[in-house]
């Protein structure tokens, strides 16, 4: 039985259509996209860290200024894995309007850009994209949300803990805290000096004088 091998040119199969005008994909972007948000102050921001990591930029290939508009925008939309977004840059309309007409990079490319150049630069970046949005009145500062996440937990990588369980904790523990310097201080003779909150450098001087003491007893 002889097999039919298959070609990567599925144009002959038919199925064609005509193409209509416009083909400036910024007449299909709606104008409150955020995406258009996000070009314009990619745009207005310094980015001379992130071109700093670069020895040199070709200009027919994706600018570091798209590339990283692309990656911000992949986050935003819950994309994270390289090729899914290398995926997003040649089906996706929004990302097609960031890349500027620029080919769509590939996924070693786009993994190669957040580990090497975006990685050490990223905090700066970050934090300027944060306080121009406050400027513009993008967002307020005035309340902070936490989604609920899960963390894990560093005692058994197979526990999870809650906020809720948290700050409930960290109330109780709070709240031990003074009779614990108290026991401390009669055992072992060390004090640490505190106000009525006892804060996390108060522990970490302790638990400093308590190694130092370990360590000559």
């Amino acid at each position: 039985m002889q097999h039919q091998i298959l070609q990567g040119d599925y144009t002959s199969l038919g199925g064609s259509f005509q193409l209509c005008l416009p083909l400036n994909f910024e007449f299909q972007i709606p104008k409150d996209d955020p995406v258009r948000l996000l070009r314009h102050f990619v745009d207005e921001m310094d980015l001379s860290a992130l071109y700093q990591t670069f020895s040199q930029a070709n200009k027919n290939r994706v600018q570091p200024r798209q590339m990283f508009a692309i990656l911000i925008y992949a986050y935003l939309n819950g994309i994270y894995s390289s090729r899914r977004i290398e995926s997003a840059c040649r089906r996706d309309i929004n990302f097609m309007y960031l890349l500027e007409g620029k080919p769509a990079p590939d996924h070693a490319t786009i993994a190669r850009f957040r580990s090497k150049h975006f990685a050490p630069c990223a905090k700066k970046l970050l934090a300027q994209m944060t306080d121009w949005l406050e400027k513009i009145g993008a967002i307020s500062f005035e309340n902070i949300f936490i989604d609920g996440t899960k963390i894990e937990s560093a005692a058994n990588k197979y526990r999870f803990v809650w906020k809720k369980a948290v700050k409930k904790n960290l109330a109780k523990l709070q709240a031990k805290l003074p009779d614990f310097l108290q026991q401390v201080s009669t055992d072992t003779g060390i004090r640490v000096r505190h106000g009525e909150t006892i804060k996390m450098h108060h522990l970490k001087k302790l638990r400093r004088r308590l190694a130092q003491y370990k360590k000559e007893q």
